[in-house]
């Protein structure tokens, strides 16, 4: 895979546990399928993963958090042709790849 055919993005996470041991999800409807996730996204440019995870958490919840400790880190690779496949499947605007 050629360096053009893909578009790096990173992500920040949190999984948020109350007194109870229960975990919080939001709901991601934005699929061919909604799904339940722990809250997170995009890290915005200028932005650390740990800002970005409070962040996201306060727009997807409303809770004000504060991060306790890393709990892993993780990579992968989607190519422009599988994601153009999957935008095609789901019914979302699929965005042109960046031309050679």
């Amino acid at each position: 895979m050629e360096r053009h055919d893909r578009d790096v993005r990173v992500g920040a996470y949190a999984v948020l546990v109350d007194d109870r041991q229960r975990i919080l999800l939001a709901l991601w409807n934005e699929g061919p399928t909604p799904a339940w996730t722990v809250p997170g996204g995009g890290v915005e440019e200028g932005e650390t993963p740990e800002e970005a995870a409070v962040r996201e958490v306060r727009e997807e919840t409303g809770y004000d958090v504060e991060l306790v400790r890393l709990l892993g880190e993780d990579r992968f690779t989607v190519c422009w042709q599988e994601l153009h496949r999957w935008l095609n499947a789901s019914g979302l605007l699929a965005i042109a790849p960046p031309k050679n």
